[in-house]
């Protein structure tokens, strides 16, 4: 024999090359110098039949075990989904709770004090319900009731400003004609370059590069 033991997971065994007269054996590989060969001794063939049956039968009762307890469990998978999802629910509500500790944050009472108006935005005109005021019961906090304040609609586009169709995403800044020229960072004119996170500062910031 050569040296190393049988492969356990082949049950052959390495035999010199010169010897293979010896042994009465199944060849069933050789090395890649062709000095060794992977043999199964003619007597041990029916004992790794033997063994090869039980691996089989014993995969097959495994398959049917696993079956058998997937069929149990599918029986419960609305409860098991259930479960995990409030799981889920309560590791997240958990993790918030624990978030707001640290911050030492509030309930927001927001909704309590404020309530949706339609609301004129420059470049867009008129939007129903966008924006805020307090509410009725507040109002002796609101500047423009309490000073009678006279906002005007502030809906029209500066002459030649294109920001309402770039912030609708009509157009790209580079379209507007003032874009770069009348209209730049050290001298704004629209509402996209005059807001630092505008679309129009942006792109001159950045996009020309």
């Amino acid at each position: 024999m050569a040296d190393g033991a049988a492969s356990l997971w082949t049950g052959d065994f390495p035999l010199r090359s010169e010897f293979k007269g010896r042994i009465k054996s199944v060849v069933h590989d050789q090395s890649s110098s062709g000095a060794t060969l992977f043999v199964e001794p003619l007597p041990v063939v029916e004992l790794n039949n033997a063994i090869r049956e039980l691996e089989l039968a014993e995969r097959d009762e495994e398959r049917r075990v696993l079956a058998a307890l997937s069929a149990q469990v599918g029986e419960h998978a609305q409860d098991l989904i259930y479960g995990i999802e409030s799981l889920a629910l309560l590791d997240l509500t958990f993790a918030k709770a624990k978030y707001a500790e640290e911050l030492r944050g509030c309930e927001p009472i927001l909704h309590e004090m404020l309530e949706t108006k339609d609301a004129y935005w420059r470049g867009l005109g008129l939007i129903p319900k966008s924006g805020l005021k307090l509410k009725k019961k507040f109002a002796e906090y609101d500047a423009e009731v309490k000073y009678g304040l006279c906002i005007e609609s502030g809906s029209e586009n500066l002459p030649g400003c294109r920001c309402g169709e770039v912030l609708q995403g009509k157009i790209s800044p580079p379209e507007c004609p003032l874009f770069a020229k009348t209209c730049h960072p050290d001298s704004p004119y629209g509402p996209c370059m005059v807001s630092f996170e505008g679309a129009c500062l942006a792109f001159y910031k950045y996009a020309r590069r």
